[in-house]
């Protein structure tokens, strides 16, 4: 009887971890990372680049859930849109603190899939600059670690012509895939998201490809 016993509760210590582990977490994070490319007017002044994801959020169900992300992409203007206005070199990028809906597959799934979509804010901020030389300058050693060209007391250093930013509500809809990594809740995900910004002049449309882990 004592045997039987045991067995009976090893075997319902058994399902109660495999239920546990089956059931939906009632939190989630994501961090990722990937290729970015411009659209519509965007792609002519801008090339392709990366974007840095980091997010979290919660279950409301075992299908459905919420996620509040910050994203970064890089947004480095095409040279020869650069020297139209006369400087040497630009930069930009695109900031977004966005609030998201997502739909997805049950989490016991191995494979799964789900959309994703949402609005926030936008900041996109950029710099024009150009060489100057300061004369008389000591040429000390520590400039080698900030890329500074010092040669014969003559320095050489970028100074912004022209930068500026504009702040924009935007939207964002994509979907993705995710692949579950053994037992746990940690799944590796692989997304595609289209966002529109509706900044100032122009409106900033990227597809960031991102790869990352969703727990």
């Amino acid at each position: 009887m004592k045997h039987h016993a045991i067995t009976v509760f090893f075997l319902f210590f058994l399902v109660c971890a495999w239920a546990q582990a089956q059931e939906t977490p009632k939190y989630t994070f994501n961090v990722g990372g990937g290729p970015t490319w411009p659209t519509q007017s965007v792609s002519d002044l801008a090339n392709m680049s990366g974007n840095f994801v980091i997010g979290a959020g919660a279950n409301l169900s075992s299908t459905f859930g919420f996620s509040g992300e910050f994203m970064w992409n890089d947004l480095p203007p095409k040279s020869g849109i650069v020297a139209l206005t006369n400087a040497s070199d630009g930069s930009a990028r695109l900031y977004a603190v966005t609030g998201n809906l997502l739909l997805h597959t049950p989490e016991a799934r191995k494979i799964g899939g789900y959309v994703i979509g949402g609005t926030g804010w936008y900041h996109r901020s950029w710099e024009l600059t150009n060489p100057v030389i300061t004369v008389g300058t000591v040429c000390f050693p520590s400039y080698l670690w900030w890329g500074v060209v010092c040669q014969n007391g003559l320095v050489q250093s970028n100074v912004a012509v022209a930068s500026g930013s504009s702040n924009a509500i935007g939207w964002n809809i994509g979907g993705g895939f995710t692949y579950r990594l053994g037992e746990s809740h940690a799944k590796f995900y692989t997304e595609f998201r289209y966002h529109v910004a509706y900044t100032e002049g122009i409106n900033t449309d990227v597809l960031p490809l991102t790869f990352g882990i969703r727990f």
